[in-house]
């Protein structure tokens, strides 16, 4: 079971996920209140040995290539309307995001994730609705509290974010039990 740990903002967060055992860390670079700077993101990106995710929605695919190799991303993710054409520009991986109501299409995508309706909602739902691919990431809602409902529907992967947050802030023991409950209970 691969663990993304998203909307990573500070150092001391993106190590604590390393060393708790994430698998990748991710920088979310569109509107949002876990937005982080290129600046920040390379401060961070220095430090780690685990592979970095950029999350943009709606954005140019020049300005993801110049983020992505200036901080620099192993993955871009894209939460939007980009088609196979918009991909094909892309320099690095991609994560194509869905949301839990469309269906999937053909992407060039290493790997997909379904979320919720709006990106970064932080709303569960019914994960055993959605229709999920040999690579799909499981996003929404998740936490310790839901998490097992997520793993029932066997996803390549979980990605958590206001899950493992206090008041808004990434709590280094909330990504600790997180990391280590889903790895206890999928022995990865």
């Amino acid at each position: 079971m691969l663990i993304k740990i998203c909307g990573i903002t500070t150092l001391e967060a993106a190590l604590a996920a390393e060393r708790a055992g994430a698998d990748f860390i991710g920088f979310v670079f569109a509107e949002s209140k876990r937005q982080i700077t290129v600046e920040q993101a390379q401060t961070i990106a220095a430090q780690l040995t685990i592979p970095v995710v950029g999350v943009f929605v709606q954005e140019c695919s020049q300005r993801i290539n110049d983020i992505a190799a200036a901080v620099p991303l192993d993955y871009i993710q894209l939460h939007g309307g980009e088609d196979e054409n918009f991909a094909k520009q892309l320099t690095k991986p991609i994560i194509k995001a869905f949301t839990k109501d469309e269906v999937l299409s053909p992407f060039p995508a290493t790997f997909t994730l379904i979320d919720n309706v709006q990106a970064g909602a932080g709303k569960s739902y019914d994960y055993s609705k959605v229709k999920l691919q040999k690579n799909s990431f499981l996003a929404g809602g998740i936490s310790l509290a839901t998490v097992d409902q997520a793993l029932a529907c066997q996803p390549i992967g979980i990605d958590v974010s206001s899950g493992v947050e206090t008041n808004g802030q990434k709590d280094n023991e909330k990504i600790q039990q997180f990391i280590v409950y889903v790895r206890s209970q999928t022995n990865v």
